[in-house]
């Protein structure tokens, strides 16, 4: 076995029996020759004491922990040794100035420092007291048993002689004392084989390994130069002890009497070890052995079904009994329902982490009563809980790293990751008892943040815009995976550069996403931030179109649909909308329908009308128009017929015009312009921008007779007609 013992296992193993053997001989032997009356004695005392001991040891620990030791002049790292209550905060509140300043009476760290100071200080005592039983006690209770003890004599004077039945008993008796002295002896080799027989799983594993070769001398072939050697052999007869000590020992069986095969019920010798180094720490009940054990176990099975190659690529590719199996032991952990409190008692103290806080928006009330609701959850399995929901968010694909010289955004990992797996850690995240909690305080840390206050600056609205009143956390995070279901769904779709392109989302997709997204209390009561969001993941030739800061979900789906229906519209090449494509086409009857349904639309249309008009070749100030009282739901279907109606007569307003001679056109052509222009309730309310504009379009010598003021269709009829004469 290396350097660490020359003994294999088999060898430690009988020298083990051996000891039981001889345990068993020495006190059979002995209760024989002693007779029924002092082995029987001998045991009760024996057991009374230690019993005994267990019971007083609260109180002798308690009175310890207040004894004044100054008197010994002693000191420890430099403090004077007071009583041990008084001295131990110092001590341990030397180590680090955040827990000096926790270690007072009350604290979550005060609390698990005298915990463990018990546990420590039952565990010395008792061995102690165990020393103190084979020596100064047993001479007492000797000296007692001497005054108590049968006559030697019968009244004759005889000395008497101990009967067949008295040897026979004290046999027995020595028997029932042998095996109490071997419980006890396998006391420690039960509790370490335990926790290392759960390692132990490690040696036992076949990992792959990496054989080298070199080239024969002759002929070309390749050997084996050398196998590599087992990491592990070194430890593997510690091992070996370790798995064979239950089944193979007289000790490990005897100690074993309770246990179960499958390790769920303890033996004798586990339970007592358990008993000695366990803790109590408020309502939580801490066995070192079985959370040793547990983490031990669930590492290794981790280990094994990796290879030993442990990331979250490895786990989240796991069998899901495997990962079943790990997260229900992970569960199980109690030390996390000490540790949690005493962590976030740390960090809400540090005086660093403390500043960072404050500038989060967190107060030192906020962080006790994150104390207080930490201490009533079952962190343990709140922990199993948000380990299967990393798990699923890893098999959702959302923590995969993009090749080199690829860039990802939010947007495009969202639509690349499972939405079945999202919505699965959504769900496991949403039901958290944790929720609530930290939802509040992640939505102050990060709306006080560096990161957020630039996404404010870039997004142009202010803290003050948020509203986290009246949210449910919880629903939040589990509503959150419907949302990314629906996002996918809406037809998004990601180009080759990464960019996203909006321009073939489907009416029921837009729908499906908006009404998914408006259960969230949380973006309801935002809208302000869902508005900026959007606009700055739409390309830049559609945000002009979004002239609202604030919307109902009718409003969002009217947004979206303009969008996606001007963004199909954008020249690749240049990067420009084309408007006059866009509204001569069938989908102009798609942005009058959005627009109809939502007045924030209208609005948005209303403020960016006159950029569409311009760009379509009326170069006018827009304005001068009145736009009282427009339906813009058909004003731009209107806008496109007229631009197909006067195309058709080789017509176009503006500077790419052609020259305009009434003449070409017959009173009937010139009367159905008419009547098309004045389908538009712009042109129709603004006809002295209509008469400026043909105007415009006429020739120099006619341009004496348009007059620009405000016309009824049959005016403007005549005075073309006129013209035409």
């Amino acid at each position: 076995m290396g350097g660490i013992i020359n003994l294999d296992s088999s060898t430690i193993i009988k020298t083990l029996d051996y000891l039981v053997i001889a345990i068993f001989a020495i006190s059979v032997i002995s209760g024989f020759v002693k007779g029924m009356f002092k082995t029987t004695y001998n045991l009760i005392v024996f057991i009374g004491l230690m019993l005994l001991g267990w019971f007083l040891m609260p109180a002798i620990i308690e009175f310890l922990l207040d004894y004044n030791f100054s008197s010994f002049n002693l000191s420890i790292n430099g403090s004077a040794l007071t009583t041990i209550r008084e001295t131990l905060p110092v001590i341990v509140g030397s180590m680090d100035a955040t827990i000096g300043s926790l270690m007072v009476e009350g604290t979550e760290t005060y609390n698990l420092v005298f915990a463990l100071a018990f546990s420590a200080f039952r565990l010395i005592l008792m061995l102690v007291w165990l020393i103190l039983t084979l020596t100064v006690f047993k001479f007492v209770f000797w000296i007692i048993y001497l005054i108590i003890r049968p006559r030697r004599k019968d009244a004759q004077g005889n000395i008497k002689k101990k009967s067949f039945a008295s040897r026979f008993g004290g046999a027995v008796m020595g028997g029932a004392f042998a095996f109490i002295i071997t419980v006890l002896v396998a006391i420690p080799f039960a509790g370490l084989t335990s926790i290392g027989n759960s390692f132990g799983a490690i040696a036992g594993n076949e990992t792959e390994v990496s054989y080298h070769f070199k080239a024969a001398t002759t002929n070309g072939y390749l050997f084996l130069e050398e196998e590599p050697e087992d990491p592990l052999a070194e430890f593997q007869e510690v091992f070996n002890f370790m798995s064979q000590f239950r089944g193979d020992s007289l000790l490990g069986q005897i100690g074993g009497i309770g246990g179960s095969e499958d390790g769920e019920k303890s033996s004798i010798d586990e339970a007592l070890f358990d008993q000695l180094l366990e803790f109590k720490y408020g309502d939580v009940q801490v066995e070192l052995r079985q959370e040793i054990k547990t983490m031990a176990s669930a590492y290794v099975q981790i280990y094994n079904a990796t290879g030993g190659i442990i990331n979250m690529n490895t786990i989240s590719n796991l069998d899901t009994a495997v990962l079943d199996s790990v997260l229900g032991k992970i569960s199980e952990l109690q030390i996390l329902n000490v540790i949690a409190p005493v962590a976030i008692e740390y960090v809400g103290n540090n005086e660093d982490i403390i500043g960072e806080l404050s500038e989060a928006g967190l107060s030192q009330e906020d962080i006790a009563q994150i104390i207080e609701d930490v201490k009533k959850i079952d962190i343990a399995a709140e922990i199993g809980t948000i380990a299967s929901a990393v798990v699923d968010l890893g098999k959702s694909g959302l923590f995969d790293e993009q090749p080199e010289g690829e860039e990802n955004n939010i947007f495009t990992t969202l639509l690349n990751a499972d939405s079945a797996m999202l919505g699965s850690a959504m769900d496991k995240l949403g039901g958290l008892g944790i929720s609530d909690m930290i939802g509040s305080f992640g939505a102050n840390a990060v709306l006080n943040g560096p990161i957020f206050e630039q996404i404010f600056t870039q997004f142009g609205i202010s803290k003050e815009d948020i509203n986290l009143d009246g949210i449910d956390w919880g629903s939040e995070i589990a509503n959150l995976g419907g949302i990314i279901d629906a996002l996918q769904e809406m037809g998004l779709v990601i180009k080759e550069d990464g960019s996203i392109d909006f321009s073939d989302l489907s009416t029921e997709g837009i729908s499906a996403f908006v009404d998914e997204l408006f259960k969230s209390t949380l973006l309801g009561n935002n809208t302000k931030l869902i508005v900026a969001t959007v606009k700055q993941a739409l390309p830049e030739e559609v945000q002009d179109f979004i002239q609202v800061d604030d919307l109902t979900s009718e409003d969002f789906k009217a947004i979206l649909e303009v969008g996606s229906t001007v963004a199909s519209y954008i020249d690749e090449e240049t990067g420009q909308v084309d408007f006059e494509g866009l509204l001569k086409s069938d989908a102009a009857e798609k942005l009058g329908e959005a627009i109809e349904n939502s007045d924030a639309m209208a609005k948005t249309i209303e403020d960016t009308m006159g950029k569409i008009l311009e760009n379509v070749g009326i170069g006018i100030n827009f304005d001068d128009f009145d736009i009282t009282g427009i339906d813009w739901s058909k004003e731009v279907v209107a806008l496109g017929a007229i631009m197909s109606s006067l195309e058709k007569y080789g017509l176009k307003f503006g500077s790419e015009s052609v020259s305009f001679n009434i003449n070409d056109f017959t009173t009937a052509e010139i009367e159905d312009m008419v009547d098309t222009l004045f389908t538009s309730q712009i042109l129709s309310k603004n006809t002295r921008v209509l008469m400026q504009a043909i105007k415009d379009m006429v020739p120099s010598a006619y341009k004496d007779q348009v007059e620009v003021k405000t016309m009824t269709a049959a005016e403007v009829k005549a005075i073309l007609n006129n013209l035409r004469s």
